[in-house]
């Protein structure tokens, strides 16, 4: 990314955003809970017995689980909601082709949030529908949103500590190094300690307004109002 960062106004559909409040592994007590979340959303409810027909027996979502996992169905549904908004129609097949590039954004962050947190997946399918946005309105010069440097990477790495809300983190220090450069921003993360505040206090007041602007599309997105819930970025 490049200054001048503006998002685009999307929506994470809310047969995904239920991701973002629960941590999920392969057990009896995840898939109860998923199993809940689903039969609790009767859109959801109905496009799994659609589409996932061959993966369930008896129509139990429990053997889907199974027959998945927990990722296996997330990935899923990420591309049943991906297709539909690329293609006006909700798929007949399942497939995986189209979260590749956000599987591929979510593995560079594994080392920062804990096993079974979606949070940087969601992120990544936020930054695919900016992208898809962006073809729609300008196929021959459209942006790039889901690409991380590796001098942002390098700066997470100081970190040593698990991240509860990674995505917010990640955004955060996406536009602090787009302002601020890759060399300010390490050191002024090593002498600060990774103070938000502290950091955001070198931005002039059209980049805060900017980067404000963006966290609060985002949040909008995933229906979370909390931009800032700690003092370290």
């Amino acid at each position: 990314m490049n200054t001048n960062i503006t998002f685009p106004i999307v929506y994470i559909p809310d047969g995904i955003t239920w991701l973002l409040t629960t941590h999920f592994n392969n057990s009896n007590k995840s898939y109860s809970v998923i199993t809940e979340a689903i039969l609790n959303n009767p859109f959801i409810k109905i496009q799994i017995s659609k589409l996932f027909k061959q993966y369930m027996k008896e129509e139990s979502i429990k053997s889907l689980l199974s027959s998945l996992g927990w990722k296996g169905l997330r990935d899923r549904l990420a591309y049943m909601y991906l297709y539909h908004y690329e293609n006006g129609v909700f798929p007949s097949l399942l497939s995986t082709d189209n979260v590749e590039d956000i599987l591929q954004f979510e593995k560079k962050f594994v080392t920062i949030f804990p096993d079974g947190n979606s949070r940087v997946f969601v992120l990544g399918m936020f930054f695919k529908l900016c992208e898809l946005s962006s073809k729609k309105e300008n196929p021959s010069n459209w942006k790039t949103y889901l690409s991380v440097s590796d001098s942002l990477l390098k700066t997470i790495e100081l970190g040593d500590q698990k991240v509860v809300k990674p995505d917010w983190l990640i955004l955060s220090l996406i536009h602090l190094e787009s302002y601020l450069g890759h060399d300010k921003l390490q050191s002024q993360v090593l002498a600060t300690k990774g103070n938000f505040y502290k950091l955001a206090s070198l931005l002039n007041d059209e980049q805060k307004e900017e980067m404000m602007q963006n966290l609060l599309r985002y949040g909008a997105s995933i229906n979370e109002d909390e931009i800032f819930l700690y003092e370290k970025v």
